[in-house]
């Protein structure tokens, strides 16, 4: 059962984290750090929030044609800190690196690029060759066309 890990929806900092009225014992049990800030109508008002960052992600996505239907390659497949990889149509290559490590992890880009989103200080345009990013950073580019 899935049930150990999930919780109901947390919207609220209030009993039962909104998701069902105060006095009513909910199937799964609410985490507590739904009183702490971890909330929908918390997030909506922190611009660094969880919420925050899936929307951008989101809105990325949709506006980008390779993040939603591009092929996918693997740049760096032995990383073992960070996933980098490219989406390409034809008309457009985004690459994506994540860092899923608690320290800064190594990656490169192919081609320079326009830097669509980062948390990890890289601002403007992405140079070729190597970058680092921050521990759980994000990076996500529109790069120049490759050639094959």
């Amino acid at each position: 059962s899935r049930d150990r890990c999930r919780t109901p929806m947390q919207w609220a900092p209030s009993a039962n984290a909104g998701f069902s009225p105060a006095g009513v014992r909910t199937w799964l049990p609410v985490h507590a750090n739904h009183a702490e800030g971890i909330n929908v109508t918390d997030e909506q008002n922190d611009p660094s929030s969880l919420l925050h960052f899936y929307r951008k992600m989101i809105g990325l996505r949709n506006a980008h044609a390779a993040l939603q239907t591009g092929t996918f390659r693997d740049l760096d497949p032995a990383n073992e800190r960070a996933l980098v990889f490219l989406r390409e149509t034809p008309e457009q290559c985004c690459l994506v690196a994540i860092n899923f490590a608690p320290e800064p992890a190594a990656f490169a880009s192919p081609s320079p690029g326009r830097i669509l989103h980062t948390d990890s200080g890289h601002r403007g345009i992405l140079e070729t060759g190597r970058h680092t990013l921050i521990p759980f950073g994000v990076l996500v580019a529109e790069l120049s066309p490759l050639t094959p």
